[in-house]
């Protein structure tokens, strides 16, 4: 059996393959090469959120949430087809080609294939929800998750009009039956509070 590293396969290590399920929501997440930047700038964030639009509407994924950090991201997004990996492919493909036509730059943005993760419970996708939206916050990089520009979660609580590739409703009619009360059963949950929800 190969020898791995920290989880990463050695060389000549034979990569297993992914499982891949139909209509099943995924936490998904990428990371520049070496922790370095995947963006550095709002033009930058504003392109890698076109690029996630333009492969979610066309691969028809139902995208739940999704937080772009500076050197890495996050998305929980389920497939009507086994295809994830595809999607992914093509994602990472165009959002490298893209920051280093603008910076200039060749090689490899990304340190490795996508990281992945099925979620197989409502309580389980909500609190991977939560740790998504806190993000930033953790990071230092803001005090309230809603202010982080790169992120569905202010969408996701009514402070914005949230984007069109985002399936709000999808997330939030899990918690209550009207979209007022959702909106605050997730503010309310994200923030540490006790969430009475259809989930429960």
């Amino acid at each position: 059996m190969p020898r791995t590293n920290g989880g990463a396969p050695t060389v000549g290590a034979v990569r297993k393959p992914r499982v891949q399920l139909a209509d099943i929501p995924y936490h998904v997440s990428a990371r520049g090469n070496r922790r370095e930047e995947i963006v550095r700038d709002m033009r930058d964030g504003s392109r890698f959120l076109a690029i996630l639009r333009e492969v979610v509407l066309r691969r028809e994924w139902t995208c739940l949430c999704y937080c772009l950090m500076t050197n890495h991201y996050h998305l929980v997004v389920q497939s009507p087809a086994p295809d994830l990996a595809r999607g992914m492919r093509e994602l990472n493909h165009l959002v490298a080609r893209t920051f280093n036509r603008r910076h200039g730059y060749e090689g490899h943005l990304f340190e490795r294939r996508y990281w992945s993760e099925i979620i197989e419970t409502d309580e389980y996708l909500l609190n991977t929800v939560r740790y998504i939206a806190l993000n930033p916050v953790r990071a230092g990089l803001t005090v309230k998750p809603e202010d982080w520009p790169w992120s569905s979660y202010a969408g996701s609580i009514g402070l914005r009009r949230p984007e069109d590739f985002v399936n709000v409703d999808a997330l939030l009619d899990m918690l209550a039956p009207t979209r007022e009360r959702s909106e605050q059963a997730l503010h309310d949950f994200v923030f540490g509070e006790t969430v009475r929800s259809r989930v429960a």
